[in-house]
Parts: C-alpha cells; sequence; structure tokens
C-alpha cells in the first residue's frame, strides 16, 4: 500500500504534468484562434523542453507567429533540431544550476543585442516514470520532481 507522503507526492506530480499541459494547449488555441496584434518580432519567448513534443511544437508554432525564440533542449541533437527553427537553441538540464545560469545569460545577451523583451516563459522540461509507484525506486521519483517542480 502506498503511504500518505507518497499518495501526496503522486498527486502532484500528475497535477503539475497536467496543468502544464493544459497551458500549453490554451497557448497554442490563443495563437490559433487569434490574430495576433502584437509585435511579435520584438518580444523573445523562453521554453525549457524544447527537444520533442509539446516543447518543439511551441517553440516552432511561436517562431513562425513571428516570435523570438530561445529553446532549451537537454540533448545536442534537441538543440540541433532547434538550430533553424528557432534565435537560439541551449543546451539546458534543468537540473543543473550551471546550465540555467547559462540559459539566463546567453537570453540576456541576445535580448540586449537585439534590444528586444522577455515576452513568456514556458517551463516545459517534464519527465514521468512509468510503472506502479511502489516499485519506482525512490531515485527515480526523486528525479522526476527534480525536473517537474
Amino acid at each position: 500500500t502506498l503511504s500518505a507522503p507518497m499518495l501526496e507526492y503522486l498527486a502532484i506530480a500528475i497535477s503539475g504534468t497536467v496543468c502544464s499541459v493544459v497551458v500549453i494547449g490554451l497557448l497554442l488555441d490563443i495563437l490559433h484562434r487569434v490574430k495576433l496584434s502584437l509585435d511579435t518580432k520584438n518580444l523573445a519567448v523562453v521554453i525549457t523542453g524544447c527537444d520533442t513534443g509539446f516543447g518543439c511544437s511551441t517553440a516552432e508554432l511561436l517562431a513562425n507567429a513571428g516570435f523570438i525564440v530561445v529553446a532549451g533542449c537537454l540533448t545536442p541533437e534537441g538543440v540541433n533540431r532547434m538550430k533553424n527553427k528557432v534565435a537560439l537553441g541551449i543546451q539546458c538540464d534543468v537540473t543543473k544550476e550551471e546550465d540555467i545560469t547559462k540559459l539566463a545569460t546567453e537570453t540576456s545577451n541576445l535580448l540586449k543585442s537585439k534590444n528586444i523583451r522577455l515576452w513568456a516563459v514556458i517551463n516545459n522540461a517534464g519527465i514521468a516514470q512509468a510503472g506502479y509507484f511502489d516499485w519506482i525506486p525512490p531515485s527515480l521519483i526523486r528525479k522526476q520532481m527534480d525536473v517537474n517542480y
């Protein structure tokens, strides 16, 4: 049986993932339904977790809408995929402070060099461990929490 703290941990993980998906879905819906009256060429958006999935799709969509997109990817392959699609692709593991600092510094440099402003940050990076909660080693649960929260 699951202990109360483990059940609470699981509920937080599931609700965080669901909230992220809902927010990204709403953003994509708004962008599709409304012709933006924003001067998007002067607005930057930073997105983490752009290797695949929602992050990759959101980065491409926003770049196509004219935003200056900074895509944080976990892997070099993800950065290469983003290279010709966004203004800046950076390898960034959100669990490493030095990677987060590098992302912030390079984003700040980009903003200053192009005289643009940061409009949004989308923290999309996330992982989910599959299996019965009791069978997942605590180290993997900890890693999931470090990435997702």
